[in-house]
């Protein structure tokens, strides 16, 4: 099987809390707090999103903060992570909360964190099946009941 190909990427999300505000609220409020690593290659947007905010980044950082004055980033609408990578890459906050409501969206995010090899290799499964019939099997299936790697890959 293929290793991942840009493990930088992926071991970047290691540091990040990632979670749901449905997910926060069930372990009683508790936050957790995680300093972030600076890799020789910052992670950017993997995915495409609706209402994604890549072509505002350069008119948003007239609005930023000074670098100085930021220490923690909190991204309640992470979508693609557009503005989250940004600001990571220009202002370096050493802790990053992030946050959406949609749970698939947060699971991608954490299974890329955890276990970056398996997506890759069941999104390259996925690619090589590319057919119709495919497309309706994977959709049918209950993604709640999946492993965390699996719901990434078929979101």
């Amino acid at each position: 099987m293929p290793k991942f190909r840009s493990a930088l990427a992926a071991e970047e999300f290691a540091p990040y809390l990632v979670g749901s505000p449905a997910s926060a609220a069930a372990k009683t409020g508790t936050r957790v707090a995680l300093k972030l690593t600076r890799p020789e290659k910052p992670a950017a947007p993997f995915l495409k999103w609706a209402g994604g905010k890549t072509q505002l980044l350069s008119a948003f950082e007239a609005y930023y903060p000074s670098k100085q004055k930021v220490t923690r980033f909190i991204e309640p609408f992470l979508g693609g992570g557009a503005v989250f990578f940004h600001v990571r890459r220009t202002l370096q906050p050493e802790r990053a909360l992030l946050f959406d409501r949609n749970d698939d969206l947060i699971n991608t995010y954490a299974a890329i964190k955890n276990d970056p090899d398996e997506v890759v290799n069941l999104l390259l499964a996925h690619r090589s099946k590319h057919c119709e019939a495919h497309y309706y099997k994977v959709r049918a299936q209950d993604a709640a009941a999946l492993p965390a790697p699996q719901r990434a890959a078929r979101f």
